[in-house]
């Protein structure tokens, strides 16, 4: 139970936290690939235009295969 007040201790405080518009994230589309932590997630928006948040392995992608050998260049994550 401490590691859980511990974790929540150390999250973003409301005015660190950033707003992103699901329009700016997503530029049009109706799913994105995120990164986080060497894993591959899929964002998708609904019918119902609800948000959705995946895990998973492209079928373009094996997963033996570093994201940056799949996706066939090197990954820079936006922002660094």
């Amino acid at each position: 139970m401490a590691e859980i007040h511990e974790q929540h201790a150390n999250a973003a405080t409301p005015d660190t936290r950033q707003v992103i518009k699901r329009e700016d994230l997503m530029r049009g589309a109706r799913e994105v690939f995120i990164e986080h932590d060497g894993a591959l997630y899929l964002l998708s928006v609904t019918k119902a235009n609800k948000l959705i948040l995946n895990k998973t392995i492209p079928s373009w992608m094996s997963a033996s295969k570093p994201l940056a050998d799949a996706c066939g260049r090197p990954y820079t994550a936006t922002g660094s």
